[in-house]
């Protein structure tokens, strides 16, 4: 079970302390559920906070090479923080943050977006409207364990790929 590979698992799902969050045009980077897809973050739409909301949601902060899981609307999209990225960056309360132990955080976020993991949290997730996965079954996901050499294939792989985007973005600007 995942619960077994990881050292931290949090959402802070603090939805009132978003009454006091103050939204900026440019600042601390504020992640939310639709920044979330095919494995990446758009941070082109992504929102901005201030310092003083920053501290205040401070158990949803990101660190790099957190995996980072949607909790709400699109459930399971995942990626994981890049450690080149500019922090702090934060994001809201429904997107699962997971600290990894024994596991490589980007085979866990490659596998959770592989049709085995998504498929496990599409039977888990809740709502009558709104889809919702949480946290106690986040922890109960079933994650295949290989090798670490292949999970550091896997890891070279990805950040080759987040490489060749992060490429095509600056060619496709000019």
């Amino acid at each position: 079970y995942l619960k077994t590979l990881i050292s931290d698992l949090k959402s802070f799902g603090a939805y009132s302390l978003c009454n006091y969050i103050s939204f900026k045009e440019n600042g601390i980077p504020f992640i939310r559920c639709l920044n979330i897809k095919n494995g990446v973050i758009n941070f082109k739409d992504v929102l901005y906070i201030d310092e003083p909301s920053n501290e205040l949601l401070w158990k949803s902060e990101v660190k790099p090479r957190m995996v980072l899981v949607t909790m709400s609307g699109t459930v399971g999209n995942a990626t994981v923080a890049l450690e080149h990225w500019k922090y702090p960056m934060n994001t809201n309360q429904d997107i699962a943050k997971i600290v990894t132990s024994s596991i490589n955080p980007f085979f866990l976020s490659t596998f959770l977006n592989t049709k085995f993991g998504l498929l496990q949290m599409q039977r888990l997730q809740a709502g009558a409207i709104q889809q919702h996965l949480y946290l106690s079954q986040i922890e109960k996901l079933i994650i295949p364990l290989f090798s670490k050499v292949f999970q550091e294939k896997i890891e070279s792989t990805i950040k080759l790929g987040y490489e060749k985007i992060e490429v095509a973005n600056k060619v496709y600007s000019e």
